[in-house]
């Protein structure tokens, strides 16, 4: 029994280091056994970063800063901002070895942190869209069209440090694990912003990390 106690712990700790989610942010083990014996709940963080600049969307637009106001003769007055991240574990070798022993996937929370903020715009509440990468890497944009999974609140001008859930739609939990499950997709923060003739140009950044806590269930036998 102190054997097989042994082994367990042995193939547990190996775990530690070897089960890759992303760029694997620990939290570590979850320290408990699971049902069946064989099985180990791993917990796992992985971050998004999404990094949005508003001057890039109006400048794009070809509308171009005008003695550092806003221009008359807008176009438009709403622009929307797609960020894109995306993470892929099929050509990590040493994930592919561990692979076929996960055997469950279930997410914890996903909170949005704004990290840093000195736009001087208000981004209306945001959406994340996930979508399949195929083996080339690259994305349809019907496949984020089709996969939006959650919501954000509205982030302020000048909002910072600020801490909150994300807003799942219905069927988002869903649709977020299938792709999990993939280990291979992308992640898309959307946002949109209104902007007036003759106000300050909107220079700055807001710096959006999307934070996913998930649980592994793996065999260790």
């Amino acid at each position: 029994m102190e054997m097989g106690r042994t082994a367990k712990r042995r193939h547990r700790d190996g775990l530690r280091g070897i089960l890759f989610f992303g760029a694997l942010l620990w939290a570590g083990l979850s320290g408990m056994i699971c049902d069946r014996a064989s099985d180990v709940a791993v917990r796992v963080k992985k971050d998004f970063l999404f990094q949005m600049r508003p001057e890039d969307a109006l400048s794009a637009a070809g509308i171009k800063d005008q003695n550092g106001k806003v221009p008359d003769g807008l176009p438009q007055r709403e622009f929307l901002l797609r960020i894109n991240s995306d993470l892929d574990l099929t050509t990590n070798t040493e994930f592919q070895q561990y692979k076929d022993r996960v055997k469950a996937i279930h997410i914890n929370r996903v909170w949005m942190t704004i990290q840093a903020n000195t736009s001087p715009v208000t981004m209306n509440q945001g959406e994340v869209a996930m979508a399949p990468k195929s083996e080339a890497g690259t994305v349809r944009e019907q496949d984020f069209a089709n996969g939006l999974v959650a919501s954000t609140p509205v982030i302020k001008a000048g909002d910072a440090d600020v801490r909150v859930p994300l807003l799942w739609n219905a069927g988002g939990v869903e649709t977020a694990l299938k792709l999990i499950r993939q280990y291979r997709f992308a992640v898309r923060y959307s946002s949109a912003f209104q902007v007036e003739p003759g106000m300050p140009y909107p220079v700055g950044e807001i710096q959006v990390r999307l934070e996913f806590e998930l649980t592994f269930v793996v065999s260790i036998l």
